[in-house]
């Protein structure tokens, strides 16, 4: 979904995401297309943005989750980590023409399936913004992690995403530009 913030005169597209949660080449290759697409987007909103006569780059953020849960090759060494993914996604981000980075977050784990799962919490979702915007700091990061990560304890975490959502809130504000 694709949501434009207009706050004085100035367009925040926001577009929110869900790529495809899957660790075979397959859902890794889902990934990779639709943020590649997210990049290009920014690109044709950065040319139109100079077509329009305004200085530097355009706003745009992309957020979600972007489920960076890497990808495992049977029988092969090159696996590759949910850490590794994030990190070829900064690497994408950091060329000159999208100049985008990943924000920080006060929790790296934002997804949990409950106590009862063999699977651990995971870095699944994220917020993708131009580097240009500033952002309200919460400790010293940009995001605010809130949900069953603040909880005391696992059967109030279980509760927390039984009620709500096996993911944490992402909260983050855009100071002005």
């Amino acid at each position: 979904a694709l949501l434009i913030l207009t706050i004085a005169r100035q367009n925040y597209p926001l577009l929110f995401l869900h790529l495809k949660s899957l660790t075979e080449p397959k859902g890794f290759g889902l990934r990779d297309d639709i943020t590649q697409r997210a990049i290009k987007f920014r690109q044709l909103l950065n040319k139109h943005h100079k077509s329009e006569g305004n200085p530097g780059l355009a706003n745009f953020l992309f957020l979600g989750d972007l489920n960076t849960m890497g990808m495992d090759l049977s029988y092969s060494k090159k696996d590759i980590s949910g850490l590794k993914e994030i990190e070829r996604l900064k690497k994408r981000l950091a060329i000159k023409s999208v100049a985008m980075d990943v924000l920080d977050k006060a929790h790296p784990a934002t997804w949990w399936p409950g106590s009862k799962s063999r699977l651990k919490a995971s870095n699944l979702d994220h917020v993708v913004a131009a580097k240009h915007l500033k952002f309200k700091q919460f400790g010293g990061t940009s995001v605010d992690v809130r949900g069953w990560i603040t909880e005391s304890s696992d059967a109030k975490k279980n509760a927390w995403t039984k009620k709500f959502s096996d993911h944490c809130l992402l909260y983050f504000e855009v100071q002005k530009v």
